[in-house]
Formats: C-alpha cells, sequence, structure tokens
C-alpha cells in the first residue's frame, strides 16, 4: 500500500507523462493502494528516479478529485514516489479525448480520420498543461532535470521554464511528428511549437519525424536558425528562436526490457496454448490497441482473403487478435470496435466449426506472461499500422523468438521497420501487399527455414544491442551534456 504524503520532497530527476506508471485503486477505508503497471519506459527510468530519490508526476487513470488540489505524492510504490495530478469529466472530456485524441492523435497520424478543431478543446488543454507544470515546478529541486513525455503535454516546457528557469528541460515525443504541411493545420500551430521550444532538447524516434519538427519550425518561425542535420542517438541538430533559447534535436529510436522479456518468455509454454487452439500447424497473431491506426480489420480481411483463396486451410490454421481496449467514449474507436468483431463473426461464420473457430478473439489485455506466451505459440505476427511512432509488439515479438523461429510481417510506416529491416516489409496501404506477405512468411519458414530463421536471428540481435535502458541513457546524456554531467 502506498502511503500520502501531502509535501514531496524536492528531487534532481522527474519524469512527467500523461500518466502515472502505477494502477491506483481505493480500498474499502478509505485508503489508497498502489500497484505498478508494466511498461518499457519505466523500467528504463526506474534506476534513475531511484538513485535520484525522483519523481514521476502524472495523472493515476481516475476521473475524481478537485484539479486544484496540490501536488500529492504517493510512495514508495514499487520503489517509486509518484505525484498525483488529477483530472476532472471536464479536463477528461475536453483534454484528454477532445484536444489529445481527437485533434492532435489523427492529425499527427497523418489524418487517418479528420481531425477536429474545437477551441473550447484547446483552451482546456492549455489549463491542464499548466496544472502539469505546475506540480513538475513544485517537487523540483533547485537545477533538476525534467524529462516531459508525450503529445498530451507539449505546452509544459515552455509553461515550467516560465515557472522555473533553472530546470533543465527535455521532451520526447512518442507518435509521429508530421510534415509541415499538416502541422500547419493546426489553428494553435504557433502556441504548441513555442513552448516545445523551451526545451532543452527535444527527441523523436525517427530522423524523419526530427526533420518534418525542424521544417515545421522554419516555417511557422521563419526567424529561427536551424543548424546541424539530425541524427539517430545524437543531438547534431539544434533550432535557435528569436528568444534566443537554443533546443537540441535528435532522434532516439525507443525499445523493449529485452532481457526481462527474454527470461520471462522463456518461462512459458507455448506448446500449451497451441493445444488450447486446437493444435494448428500455423498460428497467426495481431495485438493492437483498439486504435483505427493499427489497421485490425485489414489484417483481418487479408486474412480472410487468404482463406478464400485456399492459400491457408482454415482446418490447420488459426488467427488470434488481441484489441486492448482503448478511448472507448469516442466514436472513432467505437467505430473500428463495431468493424472488427463484425468481421470475426463473418469469417468464423464462413470458415469455422462448432468447437474450432479460425478467429480466436480478445477485447481485453493480457498479462505479460500470457502476451509472451502467446508471443512464442505464434509462427507469423502481423503489424500492419497505417502509421506508427515506434510499435514495441515487433521488438517483443522478436525478442520471444532468440531460436530463431517464427516470422514478423511489418508496415514500412512504423518506426520498428527502420530497425527490424529482416521482417517481411508491406505497405499497409497497398491492399495486396499484406495477404502476399502473411502467405510468403509462413511458406518461407517451411521451404526455406534457415532463411526464415536468419532473419529472426539478425532482427534479435538487433533489439538486444539497443534495449529501452540504453535509450534513457543516450537521451539523458544528450541532454545533460550541455552542463558537462551525467546521470
Amino acid at each position: 500500500m502506498a502511503s500520502r504524503l501531502s509535501h514531496p520532497h524536492p528531487a534532481d530527476f522527474v519524469v512527467t507523462a500523461n500518466r502515472l506508471p502505477v494502477d491506483i485503486t481505493r480500498t474499502a477505508d478509505g485508503g489508497i493502494t498502489a500497484s505498478p503497471s508494466p511498461g518499457g519506459l519505466v523500467t528504463a527510468l526506474r534506476p534513475v528516479l531511484k538513485t535520484h530519490h525522483g519523481h514521476w508526476v502524472g495523472w493515476n487513470g481516475q476521473i475524481a478529485g478537485d484539479p486544484q488540489d496540490p501536488p500529492v505524492a504517493l510512495g514508495p510504490c514499487d520503489g517509486l514516489s509518484v505525484v498525483q495530478v488529477q483530472l476532472d469529466e471536464d479536463d477528461y472530456r475536453l483534454f484528454y479525448e477532445g484536444m489529445s485524441n481527437a485533434t492532435l492523435w489523427p492529425l499527427y497520424h497523418d489524418r487517418i480520420v479528420e481531425p477536429v478543431y474545437n477551441p473550447q478543446w484547446f483552451s482546456r488543454y492549455r489549463k491542464v498543461n499548466r496544472r502539469y507544470a505546475h506540480h513538475t515546478a513544485a517537487v523540483a529541486a533547485p537545477g533538476a532535470t525534467v524529462w516531459v513525455q508525450d503529445y498530451q503535454l507539449q505546452l509544459v516546457p515552455g509553461m515550467l521554464k516560465k515557472l522555473r528557469p533553472d530546470i533543465r528541460c527535455g521532451f520526447f515525443c512518442h507518435i509521429p511528428f508530421p510534415s509541415p504541411d499538416l502541422f500547419s493545420q493546426l489553428p494553435w500551430r504557433e502556441e504548441i511549437l513555442s513552448g516545445l521550444l523551451q526545451a532543452d532538447l527535444i527527441g523523436f524516434h525517427l530522423v524523419d519525424c526530427a526533420k518534418n519538427f525542424l521544417a515545421t519550425v522554419q516555417r511557422t518561425f521563419p526567424a529561427a536558425r536551424v543548424a546541424g542535420t539530425p541524427s539517430c542517438f545524437a543531438a547534431t541538430a539544434s533550432v535557435t528562436g528569436t528568444d534566443g533559447h537554443t533546443s537540441a534535436v535528435g532522434a532516439f529510436p525507443i525499445s523493449i526490457d529485452t532481457a526481462t522479456v527474454v527470461e520471462q518468455a522463456a518461462a512459458t509454454d507455448p506448446e500449451s496454448l497451441r493445444r488450447q487452439l486446437g493444435d494448428p500447424r500455423l498460428v497467426i497473431t495481431g495485438v493492437d490497441r483498439m486504435d483505427y491506426t493499427k489497421g485490425i480489420l485489414q489484417r483481418l480481411q487479408a486474412f480472410e482473403q487468404l482463406l478464400d483463396s485456399a492459400e491457408l486451410d482454415p482446418e490447420h490454421t488459426v488467427f488470434v487478435q488481441v484489441a486492448t481496449p482503448s478511448r472507448e467514449r469516442l466514436e472513432h474507436y467505437r467505430a473500428t470496435r463495431r468493424e472488427v468483431e463484425q468481421a470475426v463473426g463473418r469469417i468464423n461464420g464462413r470458415f469455422g466449426t462448432i468447437g474450432h473457430p479460425v478467429v480466436h478473439y480478445l477485447h481485453g489485455t493480457l498479462p505479460a506472461e500470457k502476451l509472451y506466451q502467446l508471443y512464442r505459440a505464434t509462427d507469423v505476427m502481423v503489424v500492419n499500422a497505417f502509421k506508427d511512432g515506434m510499435n514495441l509488439v515487433a521488438k517483443e515479438f522478436v525478442a520471444c523468438h532468440t531460436d530463431g523461429s517464427g516470422a514478423l510481417v511489418l508496415s514500412e510506416f512504423t518506426g520498428a521497420a527502420r530497425e527490424l529491416t529482416q521482417a517481411h516489409l508491406i505497405n499497409p496501404h497497398a491492399p495486396e501487399d499484406l495477404p502476399r506477405a502473411m502467405a510468403a512468411a509462413a511458406a518461407e519458414m517451411t521451404a526455406h527455414p534457415d532463411a526464415a530463421a536468419a532473419r529472426m536471428h539478425a532482427m534479435a540481435e538487433t533489439v538486444r544491442n539497443c534495449d529501452v535502458t540504453w535509450w534513457a541513457q543516450k537521451f539523458l546524456s544528450c541532454l545533460l551534456s550541455p552542463k558537462g554531467t551525467s546521470l
């Protein structure tokens, strides 16, 4: 159980993110229980937070409480001190569902659906970002290092620097950054860019995203000075605003806690899961949030096409789709779920038999050990997102197949495709690419097992060499290098 600390101690290192890395529940007697939630980011930053007695500032996931409450630390929880930011119903509806996920999310993902530009949403986005900035400033020690995470908090660096100019601030964008043409459609483009440009280091997954950002700054603020060229794991580019502040810019592709995934996966029994699935010869799997950017419906349609053409045998093939619930009050997400579940029913009605569905579908979340068991039981993993900042499912799947088994079909529009180049790469916008790659991946494992294993071994080496801890160390090293210090 976590204790409530109404006056958190100042910390030399603070992570500020939309969500806390813990799941908060209230006990019957009014107490608070905080249990750690899994995730690569907290795994990477836990050692730094523990060493420097740092704080993680974020929302606890509950729509409750008075948003004006002062910072409250819950700690320790799994060795971490977590500082709550409260969100009420209006905050959740306008800031989170509205501006963050009905405006910024679709805009940054190439307008797969139309963004909505609502001034009331942005006003609340500004207000909530200010709340995060004030909470962060209140718990940061003099000269502290603060690492702000992701698109929900793009105004925080500017607000934080006004409150605490002594702070060293980094910002990382976990989703794609759009082209100048797309970003320029945003009515509040100047304010958002100005907020970001107060960070001392701005990081993206891909060099292309860093280039998009710099080009957008140049278009929006012609007087800004851009220097250098972005590169991976180095701050080789910078932008100096009209106020004289310089932000370093670089690409830092995130990864997974490879050693932990490998260890936990090795303890699972994939054969027992395959028996539960009916001992098929071929298991094809997709694991995603229920999101229109992920291409779940198109994946099911590709599978159906392969069954129709008899390239796959429904008696000996199963498709497993795990879809984690996400943003369920937004219509685009509800529509995506309806379409996916209609497709599952249609395919099972056409090709399944009593007691033997060809599609096994879960709208829910699997614990880590069950997820890794599924990865190990899978022959072909399909990741066909239309746009994705990185996609860690692809890397987790590879880490679960260090023996060289399995095959990965991967969208070229994911960040992971830049590193996992040995995957069966596809253009998710080309209708024939996906079924062709799924069939080719399955066939190669049978006809050319050595070639298939070589692909997986090469990708496993990539994931092993560049894990999430290395990612965090590289970002923080670049953030602190102007001071000549390191964490």
